[in-house]
């Protein structure tokens, strides 16, 4: 589900002429401001308002035609951030701003069409469709975010869909922001590595190590940064740490506090309990497009990878 607007333009803007218009934003691509040159044909890039967006909006440029395709359960501040977009192209070459449902404005007769109004029965209308799909799918409803997916389910849509439309709404921001912007004194968001194996069968893992605190996206393993590492099953992590002290982000993205070196060793032993081998024959990460030969031993490695991040985060806090 989404909705668009777009811009009869000729020519390509220049990546710069548009994101002058967007300040503050984040991109797909990096830094707004090392954008240059005119608009690639099909490239869609992605902006978003770190702290504050729940979706990013899609700006693209394709076959003369300047576009801005806001995401279901986006907040009133991404439309908006769409509308800035289009209206701005229009105005710089004096052309009109065309809705998905065919109606054509000036830009500066845009809150007679699209303002207030228009926006928030929308977003409320969206975020209520979701979350009622969601209470009835099988698993969870995956939402490309602006850092990392979104997951909501049956259980999330039970927590969160209660009250007036609005206060859903509210809700659903509140769980989408604090995933995409957690507080990165406390929590590192992990990365999932996937591992092929030779059977050509892959797994997905992500590392948990001592002294730091973590925003895990679902996995099948978690890797143990022991002095010997090992995996565990992603599903036993309330187990180990207790399931007072896991923090579900959303449907599947749990947070934990940073264990301390005074306990890890218990946690260790815990967790060594669980303990499995989900290699089945030697393996290496896939890390590419073609697998590397197996030279080094495969814990060795896939402990090396997953640690790098949490070693950068922990040096740049």
């Amino acid at each position: 589900m989404s909705y668009s607007f777009y811009v009869e333009a000729g020519a390509p803007p220049e990546y710069r002429d548009v994101l002058e218009a967007l300040p503050e934003v984040e991109t797909s691509s990096g830094p707004a401001e090392e954008l240059e040159g005119p608009w690639e044909p099909g490239h869609v890039l992605a902006v978003w308002t770190r702290g504050w967006s729940t979706r990013p909006v899609e700006l693209a440029w394709s076959d003369g035609t300047f576009s801005a395709r806001i995401l279901a359960c986006a907040c009133a501040e991404d439309y908006d951030l769409a509308l800035d977009a289009v209206c701005h192209v229009a105005d710089m070459i004096g052309a009109e701003v065309e809705s998905e449902e065919g109606v054509r404005f000036a830009p500066d007769a845009r809150t007679e069409h699209y303002g207030a109004d228009w926006i928030l029965p929308h977003v409320s209308s969206m975020v209520t469709t979701v979350i009622a799909h969601a209470r009835e799918t099988d698993g969870w409803v995956t939402m490309p975010g602006t850092t990392r997916d979104f997951h909501i389910g049956p259980r999330l849509a039970e927590e969160i869909g209660k009250g007036s439309a609005h206060a859903q709404e509210e809700a659903l921001f509140a769980r989408m922001r604090a995933l995409f912007y957690p507080d990165e004194e406390r929590l590192y968001a992990a990365n999932v590595l996937s591992v092929t194996l030779d059977d050509g069968s892959h797994f997905t893992t992500t590392a948990l190590a001592p002294g730091v605190g973590y925003v895990f996206p679902p996995v099948d393993y978690l890797t143990i940064l022991a002095t010997d590492p090992f995996e565990i099953p992603f599903a036993a992590l309330p187990e180990i740490v207790g399931e007072d002290e896991v923090v579900w982000m959303d449907e599947a993205c749990p947070s934990i506090a940073a264990i301390d070196d005074d306990e890890w060793d218990a946690f260790e032993a815990k967790a060594r309990a669980h303990a499995v081998d989900p290699r089945g024959r030697k393996s290496l990460p896939h890390i590419g497009p073609e697998a590397p030969a197996p030279t080094f031993p495969w814990a060795l490695v896939l402990a090396v990878l997953l640690a790098i991040g949490v070693v950068i985060w922990v040096l740049t806090r």
